[in-house]
């Protein structure tokens, strides 16, 4: 089945309120997401490669990838969230974006089996899933300071 008919057939299971493909706005959203947390190399080489370009990228989890259910429901259950997929494993793979909540991340993750990015809505936050499916690894990369929903919680 082609990724296409497998985004139909989740537009039908779930509301537009809870799952939406930004037909309009897509290059607006990826331009914004790129410019706060992307290193910009080339101006004509855009929308790809991002997981080698992340800005300040600092890792914020590992775990097995069993677990990458339990991180996304450290997200707020009633938000919407920027994900961002690339279609392929190369480096110059597009990159598509939806804005959904998290039930849908996880069906796309599964879905896709490939990395995958998580935004907050208002651009704060910036998260890159490297998931690792031949060693059963999940790292959880951030950009910048700002605290995501997936960090682990320091006690002192």
């Amino acid at each position: 089945m082609f990724w296409e008919e497998r985004i139909d057939i989740l537009k039908k299971k779930y509301s537009s309120s809870d799952f939406r493909v930004p037909f309009s706005d897509w290059s607006e959203i990826l331009k914004n997401i790129e410019n706060r947390f992307v290193i910009k190399e080339n101006d004509s080489y855009s929308f790809s490669n991002w997981a080698d370009r992340v800005k300040n990228k600092e890792l914020v989890v590992e775990a097995f990838l069993n677990g990458l259910q339990e991180f996304i429901e450290r997200l707020n259950e009633s938000q919407n969230y920027w994900v961002v997929l690339p279609l392929g494993q190369e480096s110059t793979s597009k990159h598509m974006v939806y804005d959904c909540k998290p039930s849908v991340i996880l069906e796309i993750a599964d879905l896709s089996r490939t990395d995958f990015f998580i935004v907050g809505k208002k651009y704060s936050w910036f998260t890159y899933f490297n998931c690792d499916r031949e060693a059963d690894m999940l790292h959880i990369y951030k950009s910048g300071s700002k605290e995501t929903p997936f960090e682990e919680v320091k006690t002192t």
